[in-house]
């Protein structure tokens, strides 16, 4: 049985977990969160990507806290010297132009309550929260 460490107080254990996806190496992390924003329709050259990237990849890392995102804007915009407010609205502002532009099936597969295109653009939290769920509930299975 092997156990994952969330925090120094956390853990539990990944065997009652029996999701159908194939577990992702740790070092493959990047790599599949990549493929999965550009397969929502996010672009690669816009510095939201990039913000939305390390954030996942941060929310993935760290236990459910209150304030996490204002945890992680201040992470992330310490990391590019830039403000925590411009880390949210450029999330905000690709996260918006990625729906708009994007593959309705794709959202729909991450996003339950996106059918056929009918459903509300996620907000920051909604986005960061469900991915970086399964983030790492993809990570443990």
């Amino acid at each position: 049985m092997d156990t994952v460490f969330i925090s120094e107080r956390q853990s539990f254990s990944a065997e009652p977990f029996s999701f159908k996806t194939d577990p992702i190496p740790e070092n493959n992390v990047i790599i599949y969160l990549t493929e999965l924003l550009i397969g929502l329709g996010f672009k690669a050259n816009h510095r939201g990507f990039v913000y939305l990237r390390d954030s996942l990849i941060l929310s993935a890392a760290i236990p459910y806290t209150k304030n996490k995102n204002r945890i992680l804007y201040e992470s992330v915009s310490e990391k590019y010297g830039v403000t925590s407010r411009n880390v949210e609205r450029t999330i905000r502002y690709a996260i918006n132009t990625a729906f708009e532009s994007g593959s309705e099936s794709e959202w729909g597969k991450v996003f339950v309550y996106i059918k056929n295109g009918v459903g509300h653009i996620p907000s920051n939290a909604e986005f960061i929260g469900t991915v970086s769920d399964r983030l790492r509930f993809k990570s443990i299975s």
